[in-house]
């Protein structure tokens, strides 16, 4: 139940942290991503990295996604666009869904063997 209370404080608190309403062509990626479409909130996300508006604002789209997609490579794609406080909302999302952000070359020894995502810092 506890689950359940917390996504979707976690997807407002993700929509405030993005300015939700009009980012500048990203409000498809926070609508999808409000909706968890996830990989169609990456992909209008990718387009305004692309088009190169609002690279912040995407990369944190794009990066909760993959997260809660439990991609790795790309979570920590994103996570290396962001700034502090981008990083610390990602990583706590990572969390959420049983992974961290950054990976550690152990973590990444550790999931190869099977052993899950568990990372730290670097």
């Amino acid at each position: 139940m506890r689950r359940i209370v917390l996504v979707p404080l976690v997807i407002v608190a993700i929509a405030r942290w993005v300015g939700a309403v009009e980012v500048g062509g990203l409000s498809p990626a926070v609508g999808a991503f409000v909706k968890h479409d996830y990989q169609q909130a990456i992909e209008f996300a990718r387009r305004a990295v692309d088009s190169g508006k609002d690279n912040e604002e995407a990369w944190r789209i794009i990066g909760a996604s993959e997260c809660l997609l439990k991609n790795q490579a790309h979570a920590e794609e994103a996570y290396q666009k962001l700034g502090k406080e981008g990083r610390a909302l990602l990583s706590f999302i990572c969390a959420r869904s049983k992974m961290s952000v950054p990976a550690t070359r152990s973590g990444a020894a550790e999931s190869a063997g099977g052993a899950g995502n568990s990372v730290g810092e670097h």
